[in-house]
């Protein structure tokens, strides 16, 4: 039992990234992102204040392998902007891997990602230009 409660731990704390882009309201300068279970589409949610579809866009494009947003659409929820984008060629990390943006200055955004390498997870952080 033991074993099978530590084996299913990645998948839950990934699926608990999952439910993120659809609740609770995202501060200014955050973006929230996650790939659904197709493993090619990216839901995320922002605060129109603090960011542009365009910018919401490039940050989908982070997950993309290659940058390629093939689709993207937005909805208003809550005062906040639901968005749903589909990589040309599917994600960089995979169905359940989630990336967070927090603007550090007006020209870019750090970023925050987990996903699951190997039965292992993982994280990243970096810097995007905007």
């Amino acid at each position: 039992m033991r074993f099978t409660v530590l084996a299913l731990l990645p998948a839950l704390v990934l699926t608990g990234c999952v439910s993120a882009s659809f609740e609770g309201r995202v501060e200014p300068n955050r973006v929230v992102t996650d790939v659904l279970s197709d493993g090619a589409t990216i839901a995320g949610r922002y605060d129109p204040s603090g960011f542009t579809a365009a910018q919401a866009r490039s940050m989908a494009g982070a997950s993309c392998t290659g940058g390629d947003v093939a689709t993207y659409t937005e909805e208003m929820r809550d005062g906040q902007v639901v968005f749903f984008a589909t990589c040309t060629n599917g994600t960089v990390h995979g169905a359940g891997s989630g990336i967070n943006f927090t603007r550090t200055t007006p020209g870019s955004v750090t970023y925050s990602s987990i996903y699951s390498s190997n039965g292992q997870i993982v994280t990243a952080e970096g810097t995007l230009a905007m």
